[in-house]
């Protein structure tokens, strides 16, 4: 098993249970009637994750292990 580095400092997070993110996008709701989506993503998440995309965006050096 690789072990995480972070010679140069930073966060490390462990997710335990990672996850899959899935957000579907739709030109409107309208009710009563079937929805098609128009795009899609899937993005990994988990809580450990989801903290280091989070320390990214605000320029901490991080790693989800």
């Amino acid at each position: 098993m690789n072990r995480p580095s972070l010679a140069g400092g930073g966060t490390l997070t462990v997710t335990v249970n990672p996850a899959l993110d899935v957000a579907l996008s739709v030109d409107a709701l309208v009710p009563d009637h079937k929805l098609k989506a128009r795009t899609h993503r899937r993005d990994p998440g988990g809580g450990g994750v989801n903290v280091s995309r989070s320390l990214h965006r605000l320029g901490v050096a991080s790693q989800a292990w």
